[in-house]
């Protein structure tokens, strides 16, 4: 799966519309960006990857996090976070699937 196919994945999982720009981003913490992948930079600001990026090219990720932020007006952040015990595939299982969830699904328009 790469990081286009994990965008439409979540939209589809938290029942948002898809209607916004969105970007994955790799570093410590949510306000430390150290590689960004999104659509191109017009600005030049930052070191932007493709969103064909597969995830199995991204882990380990070395004491940082994968971040989600989609809708720059209202910034949904979300941690995507890889399990870390190796399963084995079951066929009747479809993949990816969320594993766990912390709190409700947020709405994207209350």
């Amino acid at each position: 799966m790469d990081l286009y196919d994990l965008h439409l994945y979540i939209q589809e999982i938290i029942n948002f519309d898809n209607d916004h720009l969105f970007e994955f981003f790799v570093g410590r913490n949510w306000g430390n960006r150290k590689v960004v992948f999104r659509d191109e930079d017009e600005f030049g600001f930052e070191e932007v990857r493709s969103l064909d990026t597969a995830l199995n090219e991204l882990y380990p990720l070395n004491g940082m996090k994968l971040f989600y932020h989609f809708d720059f007006g209202d910034s949904w952040m979300f941690t995507i976070k890889k399990a870390r015990k190796k399963k084995n595939l079951v066929k009747e299982v479809q993949y990816p699937r969320v594993i766990e969830s912390e709190g409700e699904n947020p709405e994207q328009y209350p």
